[in-house]
């Protein structure tokens, strides 16, 4: 173990919650993460690779008692649009409100989901 953590690219954590914070100031960052942080929602992300494009796919789930409000930071790791799709109706729509505040990232504030 000493021979490992004396390499100059392995960091040494002192507990599990400090893994996140280590990763995104080695510029690793979440593909999905929520701000205020949400212990009930979860995410899947599908990537589909055609020929002349790329498209990311991202699932959320909150599986809480209530509603959950927060800003939306997506991390596909290229530039695009972000659109809603109903699986109920199947209707896809545009995200109006939404920024990239560096390149490959997506930003929607004010979210709200609802529980299941």
């Amino acid at each position: 173990m000493g021979q490992l953590t004396a390499e100059p690219t392995v960091i040494v954590v002192d507990d599990e919650s400090d893994v996140p914070s280590t990763l995104v100031s080695l510029g690793v960052f979440p593909v999905v993460s929520a701000d205020p942080p949400s212990a009930t929602l979860y995410s899947v992300v599908r990537e589909v690779d055609d020929t002349d494009s790329k498209t990311a796919y991202f699932f959320l789930f909150n599986y809480g008692d209530s509603a959950i409000n927060f800003t939306l930071t997506l991390n596909p790791g290229f530039i695009g649009s972000p659109f809603v799709w109903q699986p109920w109706s199947g209707e896809v729509t545009p995200v109006v409100l939404y920024s990239n505040p560096s390149e490959g990232i997506i930003s929607i504030p004010d979210l709200s989901l609802k529980s299941n």
